[in-house]
């Protein structure tokens, strides 16, 4: 099957997939999440502090937020779930984690902290028996089905990979053949018009050189706009150059010149020379048009 074909079929399937994966998310994931966030902090308040004012939690932390930025990433607590591999059997300990302050009297948001700080190392081991038995379980459970479409999605991008990788390996194999001929796609920039009233910007198009390596020495490489393959094998290739200043010239060089050389040239047919001229002309169209206008 065409390569191509099979890039727009695998390129579909990621559509599809990432379509999925943003339906389930907004429809169920997203709000399941959000519900099982507020029974652990309604069991929170109930079993280890009322003062704890919002948490955030994960399958491997939970964080009890500061209580005066109860909605910010700063938390004031954080009870990590960790792996351990020090006994024979993989196991997960509790560990709590507090960032140190200071307070007076006045300081009400800090001393709620500390409270909460206080009640969390006294319920240290009840949360351990909640966070690896319940809660940790209830979020893996939310988690299967989105982690379950995100392999399928990279699995997809992988392959799509490996097409594009073989598409670029053949294309530059055309590139190298015997007969082939190439003038390198034009190139916009942004210039001013001296002719006309006002010397305006102006979109101008030119065709662009690449540098080729032609021998060892500092000066030794020609700047091809346009160039033919007129002999090649697996050590040396000759080219006829069109220079940038359109003087002809032949050269015999290296595999390894003429490797590199064929590389540029084709990314920049095939891509390159799209994304610059797209990104010149939307430069130009925003920022010079109405001037030129």
């Amino acid at each position: 099957m065409n390569n191509q074909i099979i890039l727009s079929a695998l390129e579909s399937q990621l559509a599809t997939k990432q379509s999925e994966l943003e339906s389930h998310a907004t429809l169920i994931s997203e709000p399941a999440s959000k519900a099982h966030t507020q029974n652990v902090l309604q069991s929170l308040r109930e079993n280890v502090s009322t003062l704890i004012p919002n948490i955030k939690i994960s399958t491997s932390r939970l964080e009890i937020m500061r209580f005066s930025e109860p909605n910010s990433y700063r938390s004031s607590v954080t009870v990590y779930l960790e792996s351990s591999w020090r006994s024979e059997y993989k196991t997960l300990d509790i560990e709590m984690n507090w960032y140190g302050s200071r307070a007076n009297l006045k300081d009400e948001n800090t001393l709620n902290d500390v409270q909460v700080f206080g009640a969390v190392a006294a319920k240290l081991a009840w949360i351990e028996y909640e966070f690896i038995n319940n809660w940790r379980p209830a979020i893996m459970e939310i988690d299967k089905i989105p982690q379950n479409i995100e392999n399928e999605i990279r699995e997809i991008n992988y392959s799509i990979q490996s097409v594009k990788n073989q598409m670029r390996n053949d294309g530059i194999d055309s590139y190298k053949k015997e007969g082939f001929v190439c003038t390198l796609t034009p190139t916009l920039n942004i210039s001013r018009d001296w002719e006309a009233e006002g010397n305006p910007y102006q979109l101008q198009s030119s065709i662009p050189n690449i540098k080729l390596s032609t021998g060892r020495g500092k000066w030794d490489y020609a700047y091809a706009k346009s160039f033919k393959v007129l002999k090649t094998n697996k050590y040396k290739t000759t080219l006829e150059i069109t220079q940038s200043d359109d003087r002809v010239i032949e050269r015999t060089i290296t595999a390894r010149s003429f490797d590199k050389f064929i590389s540029e040239v084709y990314d920049w047919q095939i891509e390159n020379a799209k994304v610059h001229n797209d990104k010149i002309t939307e430069r130009f169209n925003t920022q010079y048009a109405k001037q030129s206008a």
